[in-house]
């Protein structure tokens, strides 16, 4: 009807096909890279990092093992090994660190982050449930 073609939409919605598989990887490398990166940052620009820190009383020492956990569990994220276990640590590490970091509600730029991060949380459940599909080490 209307000469519309939306093969690629039930395409997509069909369970395993090709284009559900490409739309896992493209939301596994959006997400990861911004884990990756962050822990790439905290290692070689640790200044703004370890200042959040010191004015919650976090001890400093703790960026390294941080940014390590970011970069490997992004890392996995990323190639889809262990999704669902690399997913839920960082579902965990965002839930306690977002309302930490981000909990001035009068600053927007602070509301943005907030946001931000609840939708990542909601990216990486459907990854804990749903898997990275066929284009990952995983492959389901």
């Amino acid at each position: 009807m209307f000469g519309i073609n939306i093969h690629w939409y039930s395409n997509l919605r069909t369970r395993g096909s090709d284009m559900e598989n490409v739309v896992k990887l493209v939301v596994r490398v959006l997400i990861a890279q911004l884990y990756i990166g962050s822990g790439i940052d905290k290692i070689f620009n640790p200044a703004l990092s370890l200042m959040a820190m010191q004015k919650l009383g976090i001890p400093e020492f703790l960026i390294w093992p941080t940014a390590a956990f970011l970069i490997v569990a992004g890392f996995a994220l990323l190639i889809g090994f262990r999704t669902s276990l690399a997913a839920a640590g960082l579902v965990a590490f965002t839930v306690v660190a977002t309302p930490l970091f981000h909990n001035d509600f009068a600053d927007p730029n602070q509301i943005e982050h907030f946001v931000k991060n609840l939708a990542i949380i909601g990216g990486l459940l459907a990854f804990m449930k749903l898997g990275a599909g066929a284009f990952s080490v995983d492959r389901k």
